[in-house]
C-alpha cells in the first residue's frame, strides 16, 4: 500500500513567493493545509524555519535555492500569452512533479526539512 503524503505550506498571509507552490498544488490536483502566518507572529517563528545550526542553515538554504530555481525558469515577463501559457503548462505538468517529488524524497520519513517546528 502507498501513501499519499500529507503537504502543510507555512508561508505569509500574502501570494509572495508560496503563491507558484499553491498554483502547483492546485494545478495538480494535490491537496495541502494552506497555513499562513501574521507579520505580526513572525519574529517568533523565523528562527524555527532557518535552522539552528550551521548544517541546518545550509539544508534550508538549498530547499530554497532550488525553488528559486525552479521559480526562474517560468517565463513572467513573457508578453506572447500562447508562449507563457505553453512554458507554463510544461513546467507544471513535466517539471513539478518531479521537483516533487525529488522534495518528497529529501524529506523522506521527516516532518520537516529542516530541524522541527
Amino acid at each position: 500500500n502507498c501513501t499519499m503524503p500529507n503537504y502543510k505550506l507555512i508561508y505569509f498571509n500574502m501570494r509572495g513567493r508560496a503563491e507558484i507552490i499553491r498554483y502547483i498544488f492546485a494545478y495538480l490536483d494535490i491537496k495541502y493545509e494552506d497555513h499562513r502566518i501574521e507579520q505580526a507572529d513572525w519574529p517568533k517563528i523565523k528562527p524555527n524555519l532557518a535552522g539552528k545550526t550551521e548544517l541546518e542553515q545550509c539544508q534550508a538554504d538549498a530547499v530554497v535555492d532550488t525553488l528559486d530555481d525552479f521559480m526562474s525558469l517560468f517565463p513572467w515577463a513573457e508578453k506572447n500569452q500562447d508562449v507563457k501559457e505553453r512554458v507554463f503548462k510544461e513546467l507544471l505538468t513535466c517539471h513539478a512533479p518531479l521537483l516533487l517529488k525529488d522534495l518528497d524524497t529529501y524529506l523522506g520519513d521527516k516532518e520537516w526539512f529542516v530541524g522541527s517546528y
